[in-house]
């Protein structure tokens, strides 16, 4: 199904059009899932912000 490709020591394993790579050090699997930390990161934001709105609306700031 994949096929597998090595490149200076590390496995590359490519199939279903994902890259998959052993032995990858933290900050290349932070660059690989940024934007998932990008949009958790947003998400509560938002949240907090919200918060912040409903609870001035309760106490009548508004």
């Amino acid at each position: 199904m994949g096929s597998d490709i090595s490149v200076a020591g590390a496995l590359y394993t490519i199939g279903d059009g994902t890259l998959r790579v052993a032995n990858s050090t933290v900050a290349e699997q932070v660059a690989a899932h940024g934007d998932d930390l990008l949009m958790g990161i947003c998400a509560f934001a938002a949240g907090v912000l919200l918060y912040r709105l409903f609870r001035s609306f309760l106490q009548g700031q508004l």
